[in-house]
């Protein structure tokens, strides 16, 4: 059989782009199908090794995915579970692996995982928002664009100064003019 068969490294590292785009997935062959486990349905995956590296497929009937035994599949069925937090705090987890030269976590130790997630839904997407916000600035920071941004809010604002200087000179002489017609029509009687 020929099917998209997702891999470890296939899995988002990344909290605020966890969405894995099915069509960027290439069609293997799938020689041995005991060793892959079918997908048909929306699942968060968790790698099984090393970190958990959440991430959202949409699988379907029509486009399948599979999955190796190094990669679990959860499916979310309570609708007051926001997906976006969800994965957020799964991706800040820090559990308990095993093994000594590779680490994984053991389906088990994922299932024991305890999440400190708020009870309601718009609590649950507040706190993503709030954490993708901070993650953002954070980036920001990093790749140094806050100065960047901050030079050019100052050359902005003395360029908009500039404008209005020159601006105003024309709006004297609008106002002048204004003036005097309304004197010319008070005085003619117009």
């Amino acid at each position: 059989t020929i099917g998209k068969v997702v891999k470890v490294g296939t899995l988002s590292s990344n909290p605020f782009k966890y969405a894995l785009d099915i069509d960027s997935i290439p069609d293997e062959a799938i020689n041995n199908t005991t060793l892959y486990r079918k997908i048909t349905s929306e699942v968060i995956l968790l790698s099984k090794v090393r970190e958990l590296k959440p991430t959202l497929v949409k699988a379907s009937e029509a486009i399948p995915i599979y999955i190796s035994s190094s990669i679990a599949a959860i499916k979310v069925i309570n609708p007051e579970i926001s997906i976006n937090c969800l994965i957020y705090t799964l991706s800040q987890t820090g559990i308990i692996q095993s093994g000594n030269i590779i680490p994984n976590n053991t389906l088990s130790t994922i299932q024991s995982i305890v999440l400190n997630m708020p009870i309601s839904l718009s609590a649950q997407e507040a706190h993503y928002s709030n954490a993708e916000r901070a993650y953002k600035m954070a980036q920001v920071q990093e790749f140094g664009l806050e100065e960047i941004i901050a030079s050019q809010k100052k050359e902005f604002i003395a360029v908009l100064r500039r404008r209005k200087h020159d601006i105003n000179t024309y709006v004297g002489d609008i106002r002048n003019r204004i003036q005097g017609l309304n004197k010319f029509l008070v005085r003619e009687n117009l």
